[in-house]
């Protein structure tokens, strides 16, 4: 019995060992294996390496040059020439659609003054027909020599007959003429909007300048874009991101038509790219995605759409606007603008059942804050929240507070 034993023992780590030599012996089949570089693994040691395999892009095998020339046949070797490799990049906070549209409009990134800007938006003009709106993106006032924001007379010199409508760098403002005022029937009689201001004269009119909501009175009468400019918009902004090695970014404000393009351009095979994606605030793409109608289910959360290269999860909520733009809200007056301590885009109530509605539907909340006085209220609301969290959570079918809890002030 125990010579059996002792056989089958014998014929057991025969079996192991000729397993272990066939599996190191059989090559690793790799579309390409890269070799000579300096391989930053970000692992827990920090370890580098010479050499890394992929096949249908994914890394199959990484470590020293010798091991994987031994272990991994491949179609094609790549000799990196020392050079150096790192994980791709994943941006926090970016806008695809917004990045590909810029890319199709006027460019003003870096312009000098306003007559450099206003120069750029000439020549746009000069091929565009009489009453088709001219976009641009990326002016900063703050390069200018006059620090001032600017005003629609200028781009009236330039463009009596095409609508303009230019969005300052941190997309918290837009600079348009006079006839993007006419078609957008502002005047000096046009209120302010809550979460918003519309820049005014000493006479009340306006200036041209809208900050904020405000810029919803105008940029509406905006044409959209058809489908073909949307995926090409897209296609340019994703190449861009890869020319830096950016391979996924956070994109911090979407709406309903540009999950459906993301969703056709990766059904199609032509999104080499990753999108982890908040919806553009309380509207009809959230509307979509939490509230059930007769005839339509809430759609609940978008999770790892296409071999995971789109989810939607979370929803932006804009508490205060941004600093260059002078919407973010100080505890102070700003320096160069007496009085003007901006305003908040959302108060904490309608912050509160937002963020209750997506918890209930397993959709994430991010909030988008700059100035003083908002990072403050914001840090004690999700002080509050955090303490409130185990009276949030409800087994199903329970009913759930929609309520702030007492002491929430709806500013």
């Amino acid at each position: 019995m125990n010579t059996q034993i002792a056989w089958f023992m014998f014929f057991l780590l025969c079996v192991v060992f000729c397993t272990y030599l066939f599996f190191r012996t059989v090559p690793e089949p790799a579309d390409v294996l890269y070799v000579n570089g300096r391989i930053y693994t970000m692992d827990e040691k920090m370890n580098v390496a010479e050499a890394l395999a992929t096949r249908g892009g994914r890394i199959v095998a990484i470590g020293a040059q010798n091991d994987l020339q031994g272990i991994v046949r491949a179609k094609q070797v790549v000799d990196l020439g020392g050079k150096t490799v790192l994980p791709g990049f994943i941006d926090a906070h970016a806008h695809l659609m917004s990045l590909g549209v810029a890319k199709l409009t006027v460019d003003l990134v870096g312009a000098r003054s306003e007559t450099a800007v206003a120069g750029l938006v000439e020549q746009r003009i000069r091929k565009s027909e009489p009453g088709q709106w001219v976009r641009g993106r990326g002016w900063d006032q703050n390069l200018w020599s006059t620090k001032r924001f600017p005003t629609h007379q200028i781009l009236d010199k330039i463009a009596p007959n095409n609508p303009v409508y230019l969005v300052r760098i941190d997309g918290h403002a837009a600079w348009i003429n006079k006839k993007a005022l006419e078609i957008a029937g502002i005047s000096s009689q046009t209120p302010d909007i809550v979460g918003g201001q519309i820049v005014r004269d000493a006479s009340g009119n306006p200036t041209g300048l809208f900050v904020d909501n405000a810029m919803g009175l105008v940029n509406k009468f905006l044409p959209p874009p058809s489908v073909k400019e949307s995926e090409e918009a897209i296609k340019l902004a994703i190449g861009e991101f890869l020319r830096y090695g950016i391979v996924c970014m956070n994109d911090m404000g979407v709406d309903s038509k540009d999950i459906e393009v993301y969703k056709n351009l990766i059904d199609r095979k032509e999104f080499p790219f990753r999108v982890y994606a908040a919806i553009d605030g309380p509207g009809d793409t959230w509307d979509q995605y939490t509230k059930k109608t007769a005839t339509n289910p809430a759609k609940g959360p978008l999770i790892g759409y296409g071999d995971n290269r789109l989810w939607v999860r979370t929803i932006k909520l804009y508490v205060d606007g941004a600093l260059g733009s002078r919407g973010a809200a100080l505890l102070d007056p700003y320096s160069d603008d007496a009085g003007n301590r901006a305003q908040a885009r959302a108060g904490k109530a309608s912050c509160w059942r937002t963020s209750s509605a997506a918890r209930r539907c397993g959709i994430r909340t991010r909030s988008s804050f700059s100035g003083a006085r908002r990072t403050a209220r914001k840090l004690t609301s999700s002080s509050s929240a955090a303490r409130s969290a185990s009276r949030w959570k409800s087994k199903p079918g329970a009913a759930t507070k929609s309520t702030p809890p007492a002491g929430w002030n709806a500013r």
